[in-house]
């Protein structure tokens, strides 16, 4: 179940199309179907980072079982976000999540 969830106070301006490569990372970088993963954007959100409202972005990865390289999975991201919107790496968070199969539900049950 890889998600990838993006806060951002910059416009979206092709919010179809940002998803669809942010998904396809998404399954590139896990290792599991793209049919399993999530993206969620909340754009044009009220925000700041560092004290000034110039374009930043948090983002929130999540996969059951972790990843293999964060680093790595850092630097594609940041590269997903510069290209696409223009943010900044120094403007942005990235927060990496590997929970339990028990902490998530899908399809009336959880993962474990």
């Amino acid at each position: 179940m890889p998600s990838f969830m993006l806060t951002t106070n910059v416009a979206v301006a092709d919010s179809a199309k940002f998803n669809a490569k942010a998904s396809k990372l998404m399954a590139q970088i896990t290792g599991k179907p793209e049919k399993f993963v999530c993206v969620s954007v909340r754009a044009d959100t009220p925000m700041s980072f560092g004290g000034s409202a110039d374009p930043c972005g948090y983002v929130v990865l999540v996969n059951l079982g972790g990843f293999k390289d964060n680093k790595a999975i850092c630097g594609h991201v940041f590269t997903l976000l510069e290209r696409e919107l223009g943010l900044a790496k120094d403007r942005v968070y990235v927060e990496i999540n590997a929970p339990n199969g028990a902490d998530y539900g899908w399809n009336g049950s959880t993962f474990a």
